[in-house]
């Protein structure tokens, strides 16, 4: 059964969101221990993060800071009094059997996020500290401890998403802000942020939530996507059945692409929470909120759309720049494409960004902050295309070298004679000798499958290494076949 999103014939989805996201600190939120990815598992552990009797927790300033610059770009409002609590799981995961987190007294509460002219209600943003990992291998169920006790905070929607496509730009939305403020680097695949949707199914119409259906610690925009329109599809599937909706806890297997019932659905007094008493009252006072909002000076999403669509940029492509986290790299190459375009109107600079860089980035599941090319060497390369110096199919062929060896695009070009060339005999020598070597290619032409030209193109630029214009080369090859001068 499909259920589409707009329509679901009678009913409606309303979606709650719980989004966990890994602060950028050094250390953790309760002890000393280094925060480091890419480690031998249980390197960075202490009593207090295997929770051994008698340890306790010393909460990280920096922590409370990156929380605070946060909630107050969500437009939340701090409390100046907020307090711990202990959230008590058995799992292995939490060894000392409960969580240190917020619960009725959170930092921050009453914000929002506007996605598509719609306002996305922040019920809260608490601090809170991560669980170990779980690991199985060889039918064995591992723990690595290195993540127990990174810091988090959880930002909790009100349930009134209706739209799966809402959520997930939301979600883009959320992660863009909280990378650009340096809040936290956001990275999905490493677990940095994990998204816990809540779905619920009701009556088109209808005031009263159904009973809610949470899923698990999904960590890519694709995992959640595909996660909410199962969990959607089964809840009405059931309900058009006669059936109950049974409120539980699910996680999605990202390799079968199916939801997997973990356990019922706990509620607030199952987690048996009271007050922390190993940590005082946190106190905030407004001239230190004032302070740290002063300390951030980064722009937003909206203002960098605003910005970049005062350069002509076309929406579409202002939105593949902002999801790629690349305003700061692209803003150091804003001179070049302010020139450029003022002297051509070419758009190459986008295309090359959203296509070459941005490919490069995802085949090897890099972010961009991990990318090794300065900014410059783009720029310049790109402005050897728009002065017409090199071809675009070279330019394609440099950024290659340029990423595998890291050499400039000046030495590239030096080295490797990648000078375009001007020359119209050269033009139509290689032309011509590309023609008499392809006679079989030359006759399908001639009986109309115009597009086999592209082939003699291909053999063109390969001869040139790329420096001939491919659009002069089409044009020359159409000019000689087509009218009957073969160049033989």
């Amino acid at each position: 059964m499909k259920v589409r999103p707009e329509g679901f014939k009678g009913y409606e989805p309303v979606i709650g969101l719980e989004v966990h996201i890994q602060l950028k600190t050094e250390s953790k939120l309760f002890c000393s221990c280094p925060v480091e990815y890419n480690i031998p598992p249980n390197k960075n552990v202490c009593p207090q993060c295997l929770g051994l009797p008698g340890t306790l927790p010393v909460l990280n300033r920096r922590a409370v800071e990156l929380a605070i610059i946060a909630a107050k770009r969500l437009n939340c409002t701090i409390n100046k009094i907020s307090a711990f609590a202990r959230k008590h799981y058995f799992y292995p995961d939490f060894p000392k059997g409960y969580q240190i987190t917020q619960y009725d007294r959170p930092l921050a509460q009453d914000g929002y996020l506007t996605i598509s002219n719609k306002k996305i209600s922040i019920r809260r943003i608490h601090l809170e500290e991560d669980t170990a990992r779980l690991l199985y291998k060889d039918k064995k169920l591992l723990i690595d401890f290195n993540r127990a006790g990174i810091p988090l905070i959880e930002v909790v929607t009100e349930p009134i998403i209706g739209d799966t496509q809402i959520v997930e730009r939301f979600l883009r939305e959320l992660r863009i802000i909280l990378v650009r403020l340096g809040v936290s680097e956001a990275n999905m695949a490493r677990g940095q942020m994990r998204c816990e949707p809540n779905i619920s199914i009701r009556s088109r119409g209808e005031e009263n939530l159904g009973p809610k259906v949470e899923i698990k610690n999904i960590n890519s925009f694709a995992n959640v996507r595909e996660a909410m329109r199962c969990e959607i599809e089964r809840q009405i599937g059931l309900l058009r059945k006669g059936k109950k909706v049974i409120p539980k806890t699910m996680g999605w297997d990202d390799k079968k692409k199916m939801l997997v019932p973990l356990r019922t659905k706990e509620k607030s007094a199952d987690y048996r929470y009271f007050p922390e008493p190993d940590l005082p009252l946190l106190k905030i006072d407004d001239d230190y909120i004032k302070t740290l909002d002063r300390s951030i000076d980064v722009l937003m999403p909206d203002e960098i759309r605003k910005r970049l669509k005062k350069l002509g940029i076309p929406s579409a492509r202002i939105e593949t720049i902002i999801n790629i986290n690349g305003y700061e790299y692209f803003s150091t190459i804003k001179e070049y494409y302010e020139r450029i375009t003022k002297k051509t109107n070419d758009t190459g600079i986008i295309n090359f960004l959203t296509t070459e860089v941005l490919g490069y980035l995802n085949v090897n599941n890099l972010e961009l902050s991990e990318f090794n090319i300065p900014a410059q060497w783009i720029a310049e390369l790109l402005a050897q295309v728009a002065e017409k110096k090199i071809t675009s199919k070279t330019a394609k062929d440099i950024f290659n070298i340029m990423v595998s060896e890291h050499r400039s695009p000046e030495e590239i070009i030096k080295v490797e004679n990648l000078i375009q060339i001007e020359d119209p005999q050269i033009l139509e020598q290689t032309v011509d000798m590309v023609i008499r070597k392809n006679p079989e290619i030359v006759q399908k032409i001639r009986r109309g499958k115009i597009r086999a030209i592209g082939v003699l193109v291909g053999y063109v630029m390969k001869t040139t290494k790329g420096r001939l214009n491919p659009k002069d080369v089409g044009k020359k090859i159409e000019e000689k076949i087509l009218k009957g001068n073969n160049g033989a």
